[in-house]
């Protein structure tokens, strides 16, 4: 939804600024993020991520820093890709709990940037946020996604449930149609 597909993954770095804040949450997804970088293999000071959202006045709304094609936000990621932060709120990677690596039986960390890996994660938290098959709860499970537990519910963030289920009733009749259901 958010990165149609993987085409748009960002246009800011870690480092930007917007509106005098951090693209990125300091405290909340740096730390991961560096962790992340670290373990991947990639510079965090270069890497592309989401840039906060504007309203049509141009005022900045939350922020930025969500990753790869399916947007995951680090310390959401890290949940699904094995980060753990210790008592310091330190991250580290801990293989045994990266459940991207162990359901696609990999050699190598998940990593929110490959398709494959961020599209298994995405239906993970879509399953943890409540999504089974209903209208009602994928729905809430996408809206979880976009704007967390207490945004689900809030009616500035409707289009993005509408959105999604409108997509999604696209691809299952683009599926139909190619298995001839």
């Amino acid at each position: 939804q958010e990165s149609s597909y993987g085409s748009n993954i960002g246009g800011c770095t870690m480092g930007d600024v917007a509106s005098g804040k951090d693209i990125m949450h300091p405290d909340r997804d740096k730390p991961p993020f560096l962790a992340i970088a670290a373990e991947i293999g990639f510079d965090p000071a270069t890497q592309q991520v989401s840039c906060p959202l504007r309203r049509s006045d141009g005022t900045r709304i939350g922020w930025g820093g969500a990753m790869g094609p399916s947007q995951f936000i680090p310390s959401t990621w890290a949940i699904y890709g094995g980060f753990k932060k210790d008592s310091a709120g330190n991250y580290s990677y801990v293989q045994s709990q990266d459940a991207i690596r162990t359901l696609l039986g990999k050699t190598s960390p998940g990593n929110p940037f490959s398709n494959q890996d961020a599209f298994l994660a995405t239906g993970l938290l879509l399953r943890d946020n409540g999504a089974n098959g209903s209208y009602s709860s994928d729905r809430t499970a996408a809206l979880r996604y976009y704007a967390g537990w207490g945004g689900a519910s809030r009616p500035e963030n409707a289009f993005y449930g509408d959105g999604v289920m409108k997509r999604k009733a696209r691809l299952d009749g683009d599926i139909r149609v190619l298995i001839g259901s």
